[in-house]
Parts: C-alpha cells; structure tokens; sequence
C-alpha cells in the first residue's frame, strides 16, 4: 500500500518541479535566429519561387491566409513574363547583409551586392512575430496607392518640389562612358550578350535607353555623371509641371505619336531612341516620361523601389505619370532605365 505524502512534501515537490521549468523554459522557446536569415531565406523563397516559404517570412495580416495567398502567389509566378529575367537576377548577386541593432521586436538588415560601397546599401525593415523574423513589405513588385506613395492623383496639382531633371533618359553609349572609366562595375547591369531586349553592347542601340540595370546601376551611374535618381515626387513634378498636367504634354491620351508604348509595331516590343517622339515632350522639353523605359526613383520602400513612366510594353494606364510601382532594387529587367536629376 504506498503511503501518501504529507502536504508539506506535496507542495514542495510542487514547487520544485515549478522551479525546474522555470529554468528550463527559455531554452525550450525557439530562438528566431539573426534577422538576417530572414532575408535570405526570402532570397531563396523568391529564386524557387516557394510561396509557403513567403507566406512564413510575411508578418501576421499583412497578406492573405495561407489557403488564399498561395495560390494567388504561385499564379503571379506562372503568369509573369519577366519571371525567369527575376529569377536569374537574384541568383546572380552576392551579397552582403549586415544587422543594425535589434530593439523592441524590430530590426533593420542593409542588403548590397558584394563590391558595392555600403553607402548604395537598401534597408530592410523586419519585425519578430510568433518567434519569427518576418520581413515587412514582402512583395517585391505590386502597385502602391498615392497615400502611401505620398503622391498626388490624377487632375490635382503636382508636386511643387521640381528639381533639373536630364532631357532624356541615360543611353546605353552614356552608360558605356561610366563602364568603361571603371565608374559602373559588372553585375550591376546585363549587356545584350547575355540577354535578349538590353541595349548596351547592341550594334546600333547606342542612342537607346540605357536598360536591363539594377537601381545599384542607375544610382552609380548618376554620382558618377555629377547627379542623382530623383525622387518619386520630384519626377512627377517634372512630369505634370506646375499646372499639373494629366500627362508629360498636356491632356490628350497616350498614342504612338507621343510615346513609345504598347500595340505601336514594332515587332518583337522594345525600346526606341531617346528623344525621338516630340509631340510627347514637355512644354520644359524633357523627353520620354511616358514610355520607352520604366524609370527608377531614389524613393525606396525596404527592398522595393518606386518605378515611374511606364515601359515600351504598357498601356495607357501605365503611363500616367502619377502612377507609381515598387519593383526590387536587384532586378536588371529590359523595362527598366533611368534619367539622372541636378
């Protein structure tokens, strides 16, 4: 017949065992790890194009349920054209991720590819939710709304913050001037060796625009050449000018005549020389802000940055100079190119 404790040993050997996961409950939780394996796991995820994985590194409500983003994910994936441009891109750099100081749950991990000074570095913004780093604003490519671009609609003035905008985009021979002075190191850019649609390096593109460069690209060429990326704001101010034009010349829709779009000929798609469409300059006689390229902005959003302009390949829509999207700073897709501000 076994004997039963008295109370006194009862509630200490409570109390022991209490003491005992007391200790060993810290070790028992997960350790989330350095926030920068967050980042790339992120990297691998978009390379394998792994929406569960993504689903996991998306803080709590900031995308769909699991049963409804991935499926949406995965057709994104399948349905974009420029998928496997993405793809090899990210495969492509090495890079350097450094952590600022974790504090309140929060942290922030600079991303630049190896060999590129750390002042170029984007900033990525993470925050610890159920045990796990999770990176905020996880789609790298997705439209963004004018109050939270801090923008303004169509029909309501511009931006009053203009400053000198280049006339025209960056060509591939300038571009070619800042590689061969040493200024724009390789893998910052694609040349049309190593990929259909680029520019530089084509025989007989030289006056095209500069495409196929990351936003590292752009904003090395642009300190090289004595400028910098204009804002989001800046551009658009320098697009719809002071009265807040509905587009770069005035209120009449895009057509061929002034932009350089989709469904005008040429066959396949692709850019045309800068400067060669008037009737859609500026009445300041900048050249090109709808059409030919998309062109990238200083106005970063983590591992995003806000495009302006619209590309050889969109609508009406895409053109509209208030219109803004984010797109991954690592990308060198044949969209993209770039103007320089003063």
């Amino acid at each position: 017949m076994t004997r039963a404790l008295p109370p006194q040993s009862r509630r200490w050997r409570r109390a022991a065992w209490l003491a005992v996961l007391v200790a060993i409950g810290p070790a028992c939780r997960r350790d989330p790890g350095p926030p920068e394996d967050a980042v790339r796991a992120f990297l691998r995820a978009m390379v394998a194009e792994d929406c569960r994985a993504l689903h996991r590194l998306a803080p709590p409500g900031e995308v769909p349920p699991g049963d409804e983003f991935v499926p949406g994910c995965e057709r994104m994936f399948r349905e974009d054209p420029r998928a496997p441009q993405k793809k090899a891109d990210l495969a492509s750099y090495r890079f350097v991720l450094e952590r600022e100081p974790a504090k309140d749950g929060k942290a922030v991990v600079t991303m630049r590819p190896e060999g590129l000074e750390a002042r170029f570095a984007s900033r990525l913004g993470l925050i610890l939710a159920d045990g796990t780093w999770r990176l905020e604003g996880v789609f790298s490519d997705r439209d963004i709304g004018d109050e939270a671009a801090g923008g303004t609609a169509p029909g309501t003035a511009a931006p009053d913050t203009a400053p000198r905008l280049d006339a025209t985009e960056v060509t591939a021979a300038d571009f070619a001037r800042c590689v061969q002075a040493g200024a724009c190191p390789r893998g910052l850019y694609v040349e049309a060796t190593e990929r259909a649609g680029c520019n530089l390096g084509a025989p007989g593109r030289e006056s095209h625009p500069m495409n196929c460069v990351s936003w590292w690209g752009a904003n090395r060429f642009c300190e090289w050449a004595g400028g910098r990326l204009p804002t989001g704001r800046e551009w658009e101010a320098a697009a719809r000018g002071p009265e807040g034009r509905r587009y770069p010349w005035g209120e009449a829709a895009p057509d061929c005549r002034r932009a350089v779009m989709a469904g005008c000929g040429a066959s396949p798609p692709g850019t045309q020389p800068v400067a060669t469409h008037p009737e859609g300059d500026t009445p300041e006689g900048l050249s090109d802000l709808a059409g030919n390229v998309d062109e990238w902005t200083s106005t970063t959003n983590g591992m995003g940055t806000e495009l302006r302009g619209g590309a050889f390949d969109g609508d009406e829509a895409r053109l509209d100079p208030a219109r803004r999207r984010v797109l991954g700073v690592p990308y060198r897709l044949d969209v993209l190119g770039f103007r320089c501000a003063r």
